[in-house]
């Protein structure tokens, strides 16, 4: 369940809520919601969890409890969440931690390829 794997992690940070809000660009309050089970995560907080953890998107909402997230694509929300916060911009470098983060989602959507086309067969 989300709450708790985001509760475990701050935790295993050793972070306030506050703390931990202001690293997932975030409110205490919404931090605590979620913590709490209230509040479901937005794209953003998602895409700042994964960034922050270097675990995938997929893993933070358990795809098979979230059904409405079942499309989610981990690289177009990370590569959307990298424009906005101005992280990459058109005909620039892209700094070398963020392009290893972009290629390491891209391996990963890559193999979820694979593993579709040998369902299928």
């Amino acid at each position: 369940m989300f709450a708790n794997k985001i509760k475990d992690y701050r935790e295993s940070l050793e972070m306030t809520q506050k703390e931990f809000s202001k690293k997932i660009k975030s409110s205490r309050a919404t931090v605590g919601h979620l913590e709490s089970g209230l509040r479901e995560p937005s794209t953003e907080v998602l895409s700042n969890l994964s960034i922050l953890s270097g675990k995938s998107i997929n893993w933070w909402i358990d795809i098979d409890d979230k059904k409405e997230y079942a499309e989610l694509n981990d690289l177009n929300l990370l590569l959307n969440y990298m424009i906005e916060a101005k992280r990459i911009k058109q005909n620039e470098t892209i700094a070398v931690e963020d392009m290893k983060y972009i290629q390491k989602m891209l391996y990963e959507e890559i193999n979820k390829k694979f593993k579709r086309k040998e369902t299928e067969k």
